[in-house]
């Protein structure tokens, strides 16, 4: 389905005596039944997606990928140990209370979103010196944050009590650290058990599975657990879904604790509905995503962040250790700033030491305002830029995987950028029949969840094509567009269900 990101149909369940033990579990108790049709069908879903000749073996087109794409060797990195990602869970939970309750007061309801970005840019701009994958180091640009300074500065906060937050922060960073540096060199207490999963029914949320190490729970919905299912059984080999448990944990644990020990979180993973990358697939030829998870990937293989918890689902890695020659490929990168600036020069590092076709289809907030934005709209690679409204388009949740209401109309508008050399150009080339398709697939769905997770939302007619600005850009005057959708509303029959 759309929602899971890859295009698969779930398999209609079967009723069963033990309905609340998930299928991995009766199966483990009837080793003598067999899953191959389903493979077989799972197998043919993915060749007709991937567009993947069926006389190739789909590992061994999977496998000259990888060699192709120029990515490093995963086979060295260690195994995720679900013990230790609740350690780390934990940490980020007493980082969330501290942020939650120094900054409540300036921020708002809206905490936990705020402390979701502070984590991510935070170990960004460590420079992955940090000895943890998501918790910051407490070095001097944890110590001082200008962007937690000006975000309290502008909510009212005066300059020392900004100053105070931010050095709070760091020190609480630092005392992490070490604790974790002296549980390392130590004797660490040893894991609480062994990885149980069940299925329960979670209302409008449909089936879900639970999976439990110990006092530590984390959930998933059955679609995206038979979705991680498939993606295990593609990457693993001969294994099968021997240790699917323990690393799918993992994978949650460390996803749930990136966006802020919260199911609240979620927005530095949010992703294109499926709709557009059926598009961009067949338009431009994009078979793989630069930034995605196991969650919410589209295609078979992808760079991820997390490379040890992410690589037996078919992540290559981070993108910036990602060197492909040829091909074409999606980047809806988190929307940090300096996040994109490193994003763009990698790709035109990329784009300038490649012959063959290369091409990056690029989707992130209009921020002209931005050096990051302007950095990408004046690269030489730009071969178009391609503006869409923001009540004509949305993303899926970053956490859809244990939500019901996956779906969220935009905020913003969002800028599109085909960067390309010039083999790729030839070969993908970007008409304005193309951007029209585009703007289509990324129109809000006729039947989606709105804040309550049902309800029509607004439906293809919110789509209306962009005036041209200069010459290869789609963008036009903010003002004309304001007056002109809100003209456009007053006769429009398909409105939106809930306040904006």
């Amino acid at each position: 389905s759309a929602e899971c990101g890859l295009p698969l149909r779930p398999r209609p369940q079967r009723p069963c005596a033990r309905p609340r033990m998930c299928a991995v579990a009766i199966r483990a108790q009837r080793p003598n039944s067999s899953s191959s049709s389903t493979d077989h069908k799972v197998e043919t879903r993915l060749r007709s997606t991937e567009r993947i000749d069926s006389t190739a073996s789909l590992s061994s087109v999977i496998a000259e990928r990888r060699s192709e794409a120029g990515s490093r060797d995963s086979s060295a990195v260690a195994a995720p140990d679900p013990a230790a990602e609740v350690r780390r869970h934990r940490r980020v939970g007493r980082l969330a209370e501290a942020f939650s309750r120094l900054c409540k007061g300036r921020l708002g309801n809206k905490t936990f979103s705020h402390f979701e970005q502070w984590l991510f840019s935070r170990a960004l701009h460590s420079g992955g010196g940090g000895a943890d994958p998501v918790v910051p180091p407490g070095g001097a640009s944890t110590l001082h944050d200008p962007e937690l300074h000006r975000k309290l500065c502008l909510a009212g906060a005066e300059e020392v009590e900004a100053s105070e937050v931010c050095e709070q922060m760091g020190l609480l960073c630092r005392e992490i650290d070490l604790e974790r540096s002296a549980s390392v060199s130590g004797q660490p207490a040893a894991g609480p058990g062994v990885v149980r999963a069940s299925e329960f029914e979670a209302g409008r949320s449909g089936a879900k599975i639970k999976l439990k190490l110990g006092g530590a729970k984390t959930e998933v919905n059955k679609a995206h657990w038979e979705k991680l299912q498939v993606l295990y059984r593609l990457h693993a080999g001969d294994a099968g879904l021997q240790g699917f448990e323990e690393d799918a944990f993992s994978l949650l644990m460390r996803y749930n604790a990136a966006a802020g020990a919260t199911y609240k979180g979620g927005g530095m993973q949010a992703a294109l509905r499926g709709e557009c990358f059926d598009v961009l697939r067949d338009d431009f030829g994009v078979r793989m995503e630069c930034f995605a998870s196991p969650m919410n990937c589209r295609f078979p293989q992808f760079c991820s962040a997390f490379l040890d918890t992410d690589r037996r689902f078919g992540s290559l890695g981070s993108f910036f250790e990602f060197r492909p020659k040829w091909g074409s490929y999606e980047a809806n990168p988190p929307f940090d700033p300096d996040f994109v600036r490193r994003m763009v020069e990698h790709m035109e590092e990329l784009l300038g030491a490649s012959e063959r076709s290369l091409s990056f289809v690029v989707v992130f907030p209009h921020w002209p305002e931005k050096d990051c934005w302007r950095r990408v709209h004046t690269s030489r690679f730009n071969r178009r830029h391609h503006v869409i409204d923001k009540f004509a388009h949305g993303y899926f949740e970053g956490s859809q995987h244990n939500r019901s209401n996956r779906y969220r109309t935009a905020n913003f508008d969002s800028s599109c950028f085909f960067l390309q050399n010039d083999a790729g150009a030839e070969k993908w080339p970007v008409t304005q029949e193309k951007l029209r398709r585009l703007s289509l697939a990324f129109a809000p769905p006729l039947e989606a969840g709105a804040e309550d997770g049902a309800g029509p939302l607004v439906g293809p007619r919110g789509v209306r094509e962009r005036p041209g600005g200069e010459e290869g850009d789609d963008a036009g005057s903010g003002r004309k567009r304001r007056k002109s959708r809100s003209s456009d509303r007053k006769g429009a029959t398909d409105k939106p269900l809930f306040k904006r």
